[in-house]
């Protein structure tokens, strides 16, 4: 499967490094260490968008299913 097919691995890895973010944060309490943060929710939204954006030849495929369904 295709990961810009489905939003989970994103959410995830986002969550994971969000995390990690969080915590250096909280034990460091510099800037480098927020900036870390913001980096990781950024790049995070702008992998959900992309995801969003793109549609993959799997995705148009079963969008005209639907859509012959329908």
């Amino acid at each position: 499967m295709n990961p810009l097919e489905n939003p989970t691995p994103i959410y995830a890895a986002g969550a994971v490094l969000a995390t990690l973010a969080v915590i250096a944060l909280l034990a460091r309490r510099n800037l480098p260490s927020l900036v870390a943060l913001i980096a990781v929710l950024m790049l995070t939204a702008a992998g959900v968008i992309v995801e969003r954006i793109v549609v993959t030849e799997v995705e148009e495929v079963e969008l005209a299913v639907e859509q012959i369904v329908a």
